[in-house]
């Protein structure tokens, strides 16, 4: 949050889960890479610029939240890490931005957009499982699994796992409740599939 400053604390919205890759999608990765990530996280509602804010070295970027502040400004939002932008005519589009709370703001060129979206919490946990492949002999398919978790004095937890391959391809494994369907492993990497 920012610091204290928050006139309204954004609306809770709720916990979401997001995988890399989504089902049914191909993709080729070389040993080393991630193959899959499930990250757990909370959402908020905040308000966003629809494209970046900059003058001079002030910048905001594009779809970073701010968050209301009290101020005798109509609206005025700041970041997590110093720069503020107002909207001096409460028509939906910043028109100043300011170094810190507290200072005035100079106009910007332009009049830059902005709505309201739903965006990680970062003052919440998450929690993040990633599979990576570790690369394959004729008959073993080597993989790392790796949990990690902030807002909890739990540490990272990694494990390494080899499964049985098969000769000929398409064949599915299953890691961790993850069904993935191997294409085909060459000296660029696996071809895959996760599935639903």
């Amino acid at each position: 949050m920012t610091l204290g400053l928050i006139a309204q604390a954004p609306a809770s919205a709720e916990q979401r889960i997001k995988t890399d890759p989504p089902t049914g999608m191909e993709r080729t990765m070389s040993a080393g890479s991630v193959i899959f990530e499930r990250l757990t996280f909370d959402t908020i509602f905040a308000t966003v610029p629809i494209q970046e804010l900059s003058l001079g070295s002030l910048r905001i970027p594009a779809n970073m939240p701010v968050f209301k502040v009290a101020t005798r400004s109509k609206l005025k939002f700041c970041t997590d890490y110093g720069p503020c932008a107002f909207d001096d005519d409460a028509d939906g589009k910043f028109d100043r931005i300011a170094e810190y709370n507290g200072s005035t703001g100079v106009p910007l060129a332009a009049p830059v957009p902005y709505e309201v979206r739903e965006v990680p919490d970062t003052d919440k946990s998450y929690f993040s499982q990633e599979i990576r492949y570790a690369g394959s002999t004729p008959d073993t398919l080597r993989l790392s699994y790796r949990e990690l978790e902030k807002g909890s004095a739990r540490p990272a937890f990694n494990e390494e796992l080899s499964l049985p391959l098969g000769k000929t391809f398409p064949q599915r494994i299953a890691v961790k409740n993850v069904v993935v369907t191997i294409l085909s492993i060459d000296g660029m990497g696996m071809r895959y599939r996760v599935e639903p």
